[in-house]
């Protein structure tokens, strides 16, 4: 499965690294906008951008049935999200 994932990956950041067909200009805004647009989020980088995403907590939240001398639960998006944001 890690293969798949890796794969994946690559293909993504190689979409990203295509430039646009033709060079930006006033004709041809919109299609310019979808192509780079659509390559942004295929490469998951999108975060850059919106800055509506936020970082996940970096641990879980306690659990009810929790003791007090538990250690905290590492959030796993958190991890994921770290890898994507040092991508650049």
């Amino acid at each position: 499965m890690a293969f798949a994932s890796s794969a994946a990956q690559a293909a993504a950041i190689g979409v990203f690294l295509i430039p646009p067909a033709e060079k930006f200009s006033r004709s041809n805004h919109v299609l310019w906008k979808a192509q780079v647009i659509a390559a942004i989020k295929g490469a998951q980088l999108d975060g850059f951008i919106e800055p509506a995403a936020a970082a996940p907590d970096w641990f879980l939240s306690p659990k009810a049935d929790a003791k007090e001398g538990d250690p905290p639960v590492a959030n796993p998006e958190y991890s994921s999200w770290e890898q994507r944001t040092r991508r650049s």
